[in-house]
């Protein structure tokens, strides 16, 4: 059980510390971007003009809705203040600059930053902005190549997106010695048109705080104006960069799969073979309850140890107090006597029971003590004399137990755990391999975690652990539990003189508390003295402080 709950509490706190890394922030929960366009038109100097349109939803009430757009420090975005257009759900609005007040807008631009506040009042529903603006130097000429490598969206985006396009188009004369890498979500296409010049990123599902940078290498003549120029080769670095992230992102989600899959299927294979051996080492077999119609006789062992195997019990209970107490009386060692509302256990031989004796010695006077005296008796060791009998009395059903079968059980609390572990592990890798993952695999985590550990608790609590011996005896038990639970068979028998010293059956119908059986005329006298001597318990002061269920 400290296994469950340290797995369950480890693993909780994994799924949702990774959750948080692409969770939207609390005032943006809910909200998200429908659409993010962009088109880039790069002119000859190397300078862009940029048209932006966001689509995006509200959740709740937003009075302030702002759009920044970061560049590189080379990119000059001094006097780029975009123009602003927006609209509530279809409708424009009549916006004029300025600050704070309803349909105004401000802008901000310089030091690699375009931004745009819009200040309306947006409630449940969509919007969407759009902004046009120049840059200079967003392209960098090298001897051999020219390039536009830009963050098109940060980590400072708080909300999802679910479709990203960008599309550079590029002055006339780029036909050919064109290419395009893309680095953040894995779910992407790129489009090159060779005849109109341009090259379009699509994109689905970025997450919140997610990265998504695009890259693209054109020849140099084409941007012949352009004065943001380092004078070095650089083409091929470029390609051999991108063309090592592009494989290092393939082996990433290759060993991602990879592990999963083996460690799925180790899993798997422990499972199947810990749960063949135990379909191969029943416990149970089919026994002839006709036999005891016939030939009725009680189990080869006590009450006590015959209600825990079959019952599946840890400890014992009161029940089977009083049952280990009748076994001594149907054996000699003591006797019963009613006197009056009174009924006494006295001593005839030796008895090896430490709570008996206790009772004898220390609540009566060693020979004899009555249900008078165990009801007054009020000393806390009397308690601890109950709590140690149980412990003990208890131990005697581990013989029946088979070793191995215990260490199936041990065997799969660890695949339990091996198989959260697991969980996590890939949880972890998803966040750091394969982002887009990770919302899929945090429910897959909690799946994993509650089917393994549901498995271990169906064989914990139902699985039995017998040796040879165990498990005939078990067959044995459920048949004379059957016959038990019948009063007109019980009858019978004890008519018919299968049972012939009812005495011997007693011990085990109070243990097994078969009330039907003990309310047959038979047990009339045997059912006023026990009557006496539970309410004694009952009322004892220790029992009642204790809570002693009896």
């Amino acid at each position: 059980m400290k296994k469950f709950f340290t797995a369950i509490f480890f693993t909780l706190v994994m799924v949702f510390s990774l959750m948080s890394i692409n969770c939207d922030t609390a005032e943006a929960k809910g909200s998200y971007v429908d659409n993010f366009n962009t088109d880039v038109y790069i002119d000859p100097d190397g300078s862009a003009k940029i048209q932006q349109s966001i689509r995006f939803y509200v959740h709740g009430n937003q009075k302030q809705s702002s759009f920044s757009q970061r560049f590189s420090d080379s990119v000059k975005t001094n006097g780029a203040k975009p123009k602003v257009t927006f609209y509530d759900g279809n409708n424009e609005l009549p916006l004029h600059y300025g600050s704070g007040k309803d349909n105004t807008y401000d802008t901000v631009a310089g030091n690699g930053l375009v931004a745009a506040s819009v200040y309306h009042t947006i409630n449940d529903g969509f919007a969407t902005g759009k902004f046009d603006y120049s840059v200079k130097d967003l392209v960098v000429n090298y001897n051999d190549i020219a390039e536009v490598n830009w963050r098109l969206i940060g980590s400072d985006w708080k909300i999802p997106f679910n479709k990203v396009r960008i599309t550079y188009h590029l002055p006339s004369g780029s036909k050919n010695d064109l290419h395009a890498y893309e680095k953040g979500p894995t779910n992407y296409n790129i489009k090159i048109d060779h005849k109109n010049n341009s090259i379009s990123f699509f994109v689905n599902k970025v997450s919140a705080q997610q990265l998504l940078d695009t890259r693209i290498l054109f020849p140099n003549s084409i941007t012949y104006a352009n004065k943001n120029v380092i004078s070095k080769n650089a083409k091929a670095k470029i390609i051999h960069q991108e063309e090592q992230y592009a494989h290092k992102q393939v082996v990433k989600h290759r060993i991602f799969y990879i592990i999963g899959i083996a460690l799925i299927l180790i899993i798997i294979a422990w499972y199947f073979i810990l749960l063949r051996n135990i379909y191969r080492n029943p416990y149970k077999r089919d026994y002839p309850i006709s036999q005891y119609l016939h030939w009725f006789k009680t189990p080869d062992f006590s009450p006590t140890q015959t209600k825990l195997l079959l019952k599946q019990l840890p400890f014992a209970d009161f029940s089977c107090f009083i049952a280990e107490l009748l076994v001594q009386i149907d054996q000699g060692h003591l006797r019963m006597v009613t006197k009056g509302q009174t009924v006494e256990i006295q001593r005839i031989d030796s008895v090896r029971d430490d709570l008996i004796n206790y009772l004898l010695n220390r609540v009566g006077d060693s020979q004899k003590v009555a249900s008078s005296d165990i009801q007054k008796f009020n000393d806390d060791q009397l308690y601890l004399e109950y709590r140690n009998w149980i412990v003990q009395i208890s131990n005697g059903k581990n013989h029946f137990i088979e070793s191995v079968s215990i260490n199936y059980r041990h065997s799969l609390a660890n695949v339990s755990l091996f198989t959260s572990f697991f969980a996590v592990i890939e949880l972890i890798l998803a966040a750091f391999l394969y982002p887009a993952a990770v919302f899929p695999m945090a429910f897959v985590t909690l799946g994993i975690l509650i089917v393994s550990w549901s498995i271990f608790g169906l064989l914990d609590r139902y699985g039995k652990c017998l040796t040879k011996s165990g498990k005939d005896i078990m067959a044995e038990l459920n048949a004379f539990d059957n016959v038990l639970s019948d009063p007109e068979k019980v009858q019978n028998s004890i008519t018919n003189s299968n049972i012939i010293i009812i005495e011997h059956i007693l011990p085990y119908v109070i243990a097994l508390q078969k009330q039907s059986i003990i309310d047959l005329d038979d047990f009339a006298d045997d059912r006023k003295q026990l009557a006496l001597l539970v309410t004694a318990f009952q009322k004892n002061p220790v029992f009642k402080k204790h809570h002693i269920s009896i």
